[in-house]
């Protein structure tokens, strides 16, 4: 079944939770008693499911309701969280703001580079997040800001990778430029820092591969293509 058509109920959400950046769901009561100092995420009773972001801008921080019958399908949960996020201070902030909109997938975002999936937007981040789908737009904008800071590609490349791929939120990412052929160079270092995984990417966006090294292990392991980088990346999210 499609995620996208899968019922928000909140009966079933041990099934729900994952694909909407695994809030918790907390009884109505809580977010009617104290809107204002309500922790984001979900809250429901037998009438209402509604969900507060823990965000604030241009409408972006408002909560948004969903009456029974009938429940809303997770897309329209999905595209009512993203607005949100499009309407955050995060994104309102930018120079570039008026470059982001809804996609045409529920959940999607465009930025002035491309589109971010939903199921980036979405993705899970571990425990100790309160607010996926911001943490990940924000880590998705920091990456990107930095990589074009480097003289990276707008368009492809690691820009056009990161949109659409997960970094693993324990992962810091460095960039620099080779000097003899204008290569950008990520540097990908998991809290370990006795990993570190580097991959290259031409002057003109075309990957170039990269390398796993392991130096407790004395190991180096081969990270041939873009398909490869974000599985590997997982290995330390995964620890």
């Amino acid at each position: 079944m499609n995620v996208n058509n899968m019922i928000a109920d909140p009966d079933n959400w041990d099934e729900i939770a994952p694909p909407l950046g695994d809030y918790p769901l907390r009884p109505y009561n809580v977010l009617a008693a104290d809107s204002y100092c309500a922790p984001p995420g979900f809250y429901a009773n037998d009438e209402v499911l509604a969900f507060l972001p823990g965000w604030d801008g241009i409408d972006g921080g408002d909560a948004v309701y969903w009456y029974d019958p009938p429940w809303p399908t997770v897309a329209r949960v999905r595209e009512a969280i993203a607005s949100r996020l499009v309407s955050s201070w995060l994104v309102q902030d930018r120079d570039d703001f008026t470059s982001f909109h809804l996609g045409g997938e529920p959940g999607s975002i465009v930025t002035p580079w491309g589109v971010i999936p939903a199921e980036v937007i979405f993705a899970l981040r571990g425990s100790g997040c309160d607010d996926a789908p911001w943490e990940n737009l924000n880590a998705i904008l920091g990456d990107v800001d930095k990589a074009l800071e480097a003289g990276a590609p707008a368009a492809d490349g690691y820009v056009g990778w990161r949109l659409g791929n997960v970094v693993p939120a324990i992962v810091r990412t460095d960039f620099a430029r080779n000097p003899l052929d204008g290569a950008l160079v990520a540097r990908f270092t998991p809290r370990r820092d006795d990993h570190v995984i580097v991959f290259l990417w031409a002057a003109d966006g075309r990957a170039r591969g990269g390398v796993r090294e392991e130096y407790e292990d004395g190991a180096v392991i081969p990270v041939p293509t873009e398909v490869d980088l974000a599985p590997a990346l997982r290995v330390y999210a995964d620890a």
